[in-house]
Formats: structure tokens, C-alpha cells, sequence
């Protein structure tokens, strides 16, 4: 994932030619630059200096030179999302355009979305709720390889792993023989009983918990006659054991963004012993959705995240219906 961020610089009006070419990077210098130093901005300034009048369509072009796959974007809207690059007056109307390189790639993410993208011949785009992968077709990917190029497994809830076991949290992914945006299992908190006996509790989760057997049942708040803490894999915790008092239900804190995102899905699932089943409950909006549902005796919460970064506002009000509807403790009032 390659971040749109550095810093302004300046002209003070456009001189556009429609007959300026900038395919053949007749400059040998800038090809180089572009070639070994992709996220230079000087490499940016370089290019706009010698190419930026021929940036004169709004919205984003992908182009290819040499081969090089190129970002060029052009915004003169009031509300323009370009964090850097040349602004220019046009038509009395303040423009920024901008342009990023990306050298031997075949695939490749930006974080942000566009209304309007030109693209070069045998090259796509697919986009997420804020993000824009494009990638050139005729190439062959592998199942599950993710933007960066990694090889993921997927479990049949939906966690991504690496090869080394290590949860992971991909925005595209490429399956079924294309790319899609991803929703990758985030948080899971899963608490199964056989009535009055038997218990097994299944975590997933980013936060820090203890691996030792004799300290994770504590870090949870579990009472229970007896249990064992099963051995672990990366994020993945299981406890099981006999006659379970009560137990600690986690709560959607979300304080700060996890590896930078929060997007995926987070889910709690517990019995549900109430004579009479609450209501479901269903909110969805571009950012995210929550489910709750009882039925056959269960308690199933299921928050999507679309986006990679949630408000402060968004955050609070999932945290308003979790508070509400979803218990702080699991008590089995069965014992």
C-alpha cells in the first residue's frame, strides 16, 4: 500500500498542449529517477516540470511508459483529496494534479478512491469502501495472494493467516479468478456449552493476552470448577473445562487502529438463555454494520468494517449498541 502523502509545490498558471506525448520518457534521467526512486518527490516534481501539461483530464489516468506503470491525477473540485503535487490555476478555479510511479508492479493498492479513473489497455481496477486496486489482467495470480503479493490461507470463518501462522488483514485478495475487496475475520470471541457440564471458548483477537495456560483464563474472567487452557496458535486462544460460573465478553474498544486498519469482521457468539429473545438488531451504513440476532438459543453479534479508519463518532455509537445489547459478563444461571 503506497500512502498519497508529501508536500505541495507551485505553479502559477497552465500552459496545455494537446499535442504533448510523455510515453516515450524521452528524458533518460527521469526514467532512471522514476525507475529507482519511485517515491522521491523530487522524481514527482521532475516529471510534472517536463509532463504536468499534458495532466489535463479531471479525475485519474493509469498510463504506462517504458513499461512503468503510472498514477496521474487531476482535481480542480473545492474538495479535492490530493495531499500533495503542483496546484495551478484554470478557468479562475484552483487545480492540483499529481502523479506516482510504480515500477516492475503488476498489481498495486492506493488508499483512496476515484470518480473517475482512464486506465491503459489490459490494465483493471476493483475498489473497497476507500481503497482502489489496479492490476494488469493478463497476468497470472495465485489464490488468496493478497495486494502485497503474499500468499494467504483462509479458514472457513474468514481469518487470513501468512505462512508463518500470523494473522493477517488484506484489502484485495485474489479469488475465484479475480480480485475482490477483502473483509478479513478480525476479533472473535465464541463461548459453546453443553448445558450444566461442559464449556470450550474459542478467542481470535489483536489484543495482548497471555499464552501461559495459568494466566489466560485470569486475563478473561473466567470462573469455572474446572478448565485447561489448550495449546495456542498466533492470535488464537481455546480454553475448555467443566461447569463454567461466568466469564468476560469483550467489548469494541478500537483506541487506536490496529496495523492501520480496522476493516474486517468482528464477532461474539454466546447462549442465550432468556425465557423471552430480544429483538434483532440491524444498522448499516457505508463505514459499517452491526447484527445481532437470538435465535435457537444463541446470541450472535456480527460488526463489518468497510473502511480502513473509523470516527471517533462511528466508534462511539457501535460501542452504544454493543454496551446495550451485548453483556459485559457471561453468567451460566444454569448452576
Amino acid at each position: 500500500m503506497l500512502p498519497l502523502l508529501s508536500l505541495l509545490f507551485f505553479v502559477i498558471s497552465e500552459n496545455y498542449s494537446p499535442d504533448c506525448q510523455r510515453l516515450g520518457f524521452e528524458y533518460q534521467e527521469l526514467y532512471e529517477a522514476a525507475s529507482l526512486r519511485p517515491g522521491d518527490i523530487s522524481t514527482a516534481r521532475d516529471y510534472l516540470k517536463n509532463y504536468g501539461e499534458c495532466i489535463s483530464e479531471e479525475g485519474v489516468s493509469l498510463i504506462l511508459a517504458r513499461n512503468i506503470p503510472i498514477i496521474e491525477e487531476l482535481d480542480c473540485s473545492e474538495k479535492n483529496k490530493i495531499s500533495r503535487g503542483e496546484l495551478f490555476f484554470r478557468k479562475k478555479k484552483l487545480c492540483v494534479r499529481d502523479v506516482h510511479f510504480f515500477p516492475s508492479k503488476k498489481f498495486f493498492a492506493v488508499d483512496r478512491l476515484f470518480p473517475k479513473i482512464d486506465i491503459a489497455e489490459g490494465w483493471q481496477s476493483v475498489a473497497s469502501a476507500d481503497s482502489t486496486l489496479f492490476f494488469d489482467s493478463s497476468s497470472k495470480f495465485e489464490e488468496n495472494q493478497d495486494e502485497n503479493g503474499e500468499v494467504l490461507t483462509k479458514s472457513e470463518n474468514g481469518l487470513y493467516r501468512n505462512r508463518l501462522g500470523k494473522p493477517m488483514h488484506p484489502l484485495f485478495v485474489f479469488q475465484d479468478g479475480a480480485w475482490q475487496p477483502a473483509l478479513p475475520l478480525r476479533e472473535s470471541f465464541g463461548l459453546k456449552t453443553d448445558g450444566k457440564i461442559n464449556f470450550e471458548i474459542e478467542i481470535i483477537t489483536e489484543a495482548t493476552l497471555p499464552y501461559d495456560s495459568s494466566e489466560l483464563p485470569g486475563s478473561i474472567g473466567l470462573k469455572a470448577e474446572e478448565f485447561q487452557a489448550l495449546p495456542p496458535t498466533p492470535g488464537t486462544y481455546r480454553i475448555a473445562g467443566r461447569k463454567l460460573k461466568g466469564v468476560q465478553i469483550p467489548q469494541f474498544e478500537a483506541q487506536n487502529s490496529p496495523h492501520g486498519s480496522y476493516h474486517g469482521i468482528y464477532r461474539i457468539s454466546l447462549p442465550d438463555s432468556a425465557p423471552v429473545p430480544a429483538k434483532n438488531v440491524s444498522i448499516k451504513n457505508s463505514s459499517f454494520s452491526i447484527e445481532i440476532k437470538h435465535e435457537n438459543g444463541r446470541l450472535e453479534t456480527e460488526i463489518v468494517v468497510f473502511v480502513r479508519t473509523l470516527t471517533k463518532d462511528e466508534i462511539s455509537a457501535i460501542q452504544s449498541v454493543i454496551t446495550k445489547e451485548i453483556p459485559a459478563f457471561f453468567v451460566n444461571k444454569s448452576l
